[in-house]
């Protein structure tokens, strides 16, 4: 049996179900920064509404981008609903439909290689993250993301509303038990 090792020093398992190939449906990931660092910016009372708002940093300004124009990047995928808060990102992935007609051969190529190994949604998370570190690297903006990501898959449209409810409350809940960084196990 081959042993695959990360930068040939130790190896390192997935945490996606084994049973789904996460290449057509629709997730709800969390991705973090670094030891839960405020990189995004930070939530402050909104007066004028007596809410909370989120003032987002150049840093998440361009995270905010990203998430926006990611069917430009990946013709396959599109995120309806997602949320940049001051140290991770809730976002709904939706993965389907024919994502070769917009590539060519060879980036067809490149992106069946990397399904092969990791599915689809594992690209378009990875390569939003490998953007954001890009462009702070680029503005000399420190920044660093966790390993991993938490994905949940999304199975009903009860579901659906429920994880919907959460992206669109987390602003307001931030800091209490219903703003938790993950979503809790649906029943």
């Amino acid at each position: 049996m081959k042993e695959d090792k990360f930068q040939n020093l130790y190896k390192r398992s997935s945490t996606r179900d084994k049973y789904h190939d996460y290449n057509n449906g629709q997730y709800f990931i969390t991705v973090c920064t670094a030891q839960r660092k405020h990189f995004f910016g930070e939530i402050i009372p909104d007066k004028s509404e007596h809410q909370m708002k989120m003032c987002l940093s150049e840093l998440g300004c361009y995270a905010q981008e990203q998430l926006n124009d990611i069917s430009a990047h990946y013709p396959f995928a599109d995120i309806p609903l997602s949320v940049v808060m001051p140290d991770h990102i809730h976002a709904m992935i939706r993965i389907e439909g024919d994502f070769n007609n917009n590539t060519t051969d060879t980036e067809q190529v490149s992106i069946q290689q990397l399904n092969h190994q990791k599915g689809y949604l594992s690209v378009v998370v990875g390569g939003m993250k490998s953007s954001i570190t890009h462009y702070a690297h680029l503005h000399h903006i420190p920044f660093a993301w966790q390993q991993r990501f938490y994905d949940h898959i999304v199975r009903n449209q009860n579901e659906i509303n429920l994880i919907s409810d959460y992206i669109d409350g987390n602003i307001q809940n931030w800091g209490s038990e219903k703003g938790d960084l993950f979503f809790e196990p649906l029943p």
